[in-house]
């Protein structure tokens, strides 16, 4: 063989082999990526699973909570003849306190790979914020941190009346349409300074009425006529709630108008703003689970809204979505 041959025959071997050598780590880098997305895929999915986990354990929790209420009224009537007061629904109870379940010993698949990670439910009483599909007109335009244009249009919505036209009342999906009105700036939805905004506020579930024994001070000042002083009074009596990380007063709340009039001196306009616009018990709830992997790298949050009525238990909105890399 010529020179000139064997040359060429060396050129077109080299470039054989390169060819070979960019295919192959080629395709192992194809299924390391495909590994890795199976990886992802299938961590994604347990913490799904635990997520939804957490939302299921929330409802019995909700159940647990309506049961125990039921078997206090049926002990009322038995020991005096007629139904007493019900025990309400307030922030000492047991529903109200965010918990870890896998850090509890929930029978999650117990492997070191999950020391890192949380399973962690909330849940939220719906009526310890403002309704916005539903709450009397006077409230909607007692929010202070609402501009009066914003304030228009969700009555406006609500109604179906604009401009002297009959559009048919519409009602909020979600509290994030608020966002998108016209009149509606950062300010007001976030909040500023450190207060809380419409979007911690306020809710499109529940019922019209604003629960006394679980609002926050900003909600309660904006039912009319309460006033500073009853506002107060109502925090002293159900305790100061727990810093992060910490043990607070003991929470309790009101179950009826003749115990706010027993246990606090609240009287005249404020007695009569809380029979209009307040309420002890709720029946509306918005539980959330969240779920990690991977050291909080996958994470994934389920949350619903569920009503209890005479031990019938609805769901009403189930959203998930995933965070992660």
């Amino acid at each position: 063989m010529k020179k000139q041959e064997r040359g060429f025959v060396l050129i077109v071997t080299l470039w054989v082999l390169a060819i070979a050598t960019v295919l192959t780590l080629s395709l192992g880098r194809r299924a390391f990526l495909d590994a890795r997305a199976a990886a992802y895929g299938l961590e994604q999915t347990q913490a799904r699973l635990m997520a939804r986990a957490a939302v299921n354990r929330g409802v019995i929790e909700i159940r647990n909570k309506f049961y125990k209420d039921l078997l206090n009224l049926e002990e009322q009537n038995s020991e005096v003849g007629f139904g007493g007061p019900p025990e309400g629904t307030n922030l000492g109870q047991p529903w109200a306190h965010p918990m870890d379940l896998y850090a509890e010993g929930a029978s999650f698949e117990a492997t070191e790979e999950f020391d890192n990670d949380v399973v962690r439910l909330t849940i939220e009483d719906a009526e310890s914020k403002i309704n916005i599909n539903s709450a009397p007109r006077e409230i909607i335009d007692n929010i202070p941190f609402l501009d009066r244009s914003v304030k228009r249009r969700i009555w406006t919505r609500r109604t179906g009346e604009e401009e002297d036209e009959e559009i048919g009342p519409s009602r909020f999906q979600a509290i994030e349409e608020l966002r998108y009105l016209r009149g509606m700036d950062d300010e007001e939805w976030f909040g500023e300074d450190g207060e809380p905004g419409a979007r911690d506020l306020l809710s499109v579930w529940g019922f019209p009425l604003i629960n006394i024994n679980t609002a926050s001070r900003e909600v309660l000042a904006c039912v009319p006529d309460l006033g500073e002083a009853a506002i107060e009074e109502i925090l002293a009596y159900r305790g100061a709630p727990p810093e992060p990380g910490q043990q607070g007063a003991p929470q309790r709340g009101f179950k009826s108008l003749e115990e706010v009039q027993q246990y606090t001196s609240i009287q005249g306009d404020a007695v009569v703003a809380i029979q209009k616009f307040c309420t002890f018990d709720s029946r509306f709830f918005i539980i959330t689970g969240l779920a990690t992997r991977q050291g909080g790298k996958v994470r994934v949050e389920c949350q619903a809204v569920v009503s209890a009525f005479d031990g019938a238990f609805t769901v009403h909105d189930w959203q998930e979505r995933s965070i992660g890399a």
